[in-house]
């Protein structure tokens, strides 16, 4: 008997399957992304040239400062002209008169500067100063055949020919052949006690 007052008993409602169902679809969809994402990341890593590394590097004001402090700033090249021809000259007999030996040892051409060092030839300056320090040469004349130069110049009375090589970018002395044949034959002390016997040291 069913009362007026009461409610017939309700069958159990059955769940239903497809609120699991979406859920799995959602997993497995984030994990093939995530598979896509790591055979993506391997692919570039195995991409990447041997040395660089996986962080992104950011460029800097600091950092592309440091860089451009890093390159070489040598002097640039001399051009193949009558002029810097002329302007290389000066400026190594420029330095000998003032007695600044190095400097003009430094612009000499390879060949010569195997024959007496850098510090040898400062030191047979310092043992016996150049009587004609203070005296410079005056450039007559200049002739450019290719990499080779000849500059007539003369001091006080004395006219002669120079000779200047094209090397690394840059115009380099030659030593006159008596002056190299000195260097090769004689010791220092040699050459100083030489020129002191002929009056030569200042």
């Amino acid at each position: 008997m069913t009362y007026p007052y009461e409610q017939p008993a309700q069958p159990p409602r059955k769940r239903r399957r497809g609120g699991g169902n979406l859920a799995l679809i959602i997993v497995s969809a984030v994990a093939a992304v995530a598979l896509i994402a790591v055979a993506f990341l391997a692919y570039e890593l195995l991409q990447r040239p041997a040395g660089q590394s996986g962080a992104a590097t950011v460029s800097t004001p600091s950092a592309q400062a440091e860089q451009v402090a890093e390159e070489p700033t040598g002097p640039p090249a001399q051009p193949r002209t009558r002029a810097a021809v002329k302007a290389a000259a000066e400026a190594l007999w420029d330095s000998y008169a003032v007695g600044d030996y190095g400097t003009y040892w430094d612009a000499w051409a390879a060949a010569d500067k195997k024959v007496v060092s850098r510090k040898d030839y400062q030191r047979r300056h310092r043992l016996c100063p150049s009587s004609a320090e203070g005296i410079n040469w005056t450039v007559k004349r200049v002739t450019v055949k290719g990499e080779r130069a000849t500059v007539r110049a003369q001091r006080l009375y004395l006219i002669d020919d120079y000779t200047f090589v094209y090397e690394d970018g840059r115009w380099r002395y030659r030593l006159q052949p008596d002056i190299r044949k000195e260097y090769q034959t004689q010791t220092i002390d040699q050459i100083v006690a030489q020129a002191e016997a002929e009056g030569q040291c200042a």
